[in-house]
């Protein structure tokens, strides 16, 4: 062996040396050293075990256990705030993009926000957006989503007004009166 491969084993050898050290690991003869080690080397097949099923692990969301209408609903509502402000996609891009909310609101885009517009109580405007809601006057809830006519007849500009924040969540819960309003077993889900 010449002396720079005797060199870099040794280099090796000391920088794992070194490395243990760090690691509160005193000597690999030690009868406790050794136990040291192992119980190390068992605490990194853990975390490796774990970072594998990370990316694997099932996840459950909300949408799934409460099943397609609520994630509908979902949709529907962030569509139809994207629509009246324009979407952060669409404001890049510098135009408008009718999609199914714009189509089945009715009207455009203008139409529809002059038509809120008319519709503000004293006190609302624009600007002050996160102060009111665009609630619907019918329910989501009350409508079978999974029907286009149905969904059409949600997303109308005629179904949608603005009310201040406190009045919306000072009303009834939509899903308590789902079961009343479409004559339906009461859901099963909370």
């Amino acid at each position: 062996m010449d002396i720079k491969s005797t060199a870099e084993k040794l280099n090796r050898e000391w920088k794992g040396r070194f490395a243990e050290i760090r690691r509160g690991i005193i000597s690999r003869l030690s009868p406790q050293g050794r136990i040291e080690r192992e119980k190390w080397l068992l605490r990194q097949q853990r975390k490796e075990a774990r970072r594998a099923l990370r990316g694997r692990q099932p996840t459950y969301s909300v949408y799934a256990i409460k099943g397609s209408q609520a994630r509908i609903a979902s949709h529907l509502r962030t569509r139809l705030y994207l629509a009246t402000r324009g979407g952060y996609r669409m404001k890049r891009r510098q135009h408008r993009k009718p999609g199914l909310i714009v189509r089945n609101l009715g009207c455009t885009t203008e139409e529809f926000i002059r038509y809120i517009s008319s519709l503000f109580k004293p006190g609302m405007s624009w600007s002050d957006r996160g102060e009111w809601h665009l609630d619907h006057i019918r329910p989501i809830a009350s409508f079978d989503l999974t029907d286009p006519k149905q969904v059409a007849e949600a997303c109308h500009y005629t179904n949608i007004r603005p009310l201040w924040a406190k009045e919306n969540f000072s009303r009834p819960k939509p899903r308590r009166a789902k079961a009343d309003i479409l004559g339906k077993c009461p859901r099963t889900y909370k």
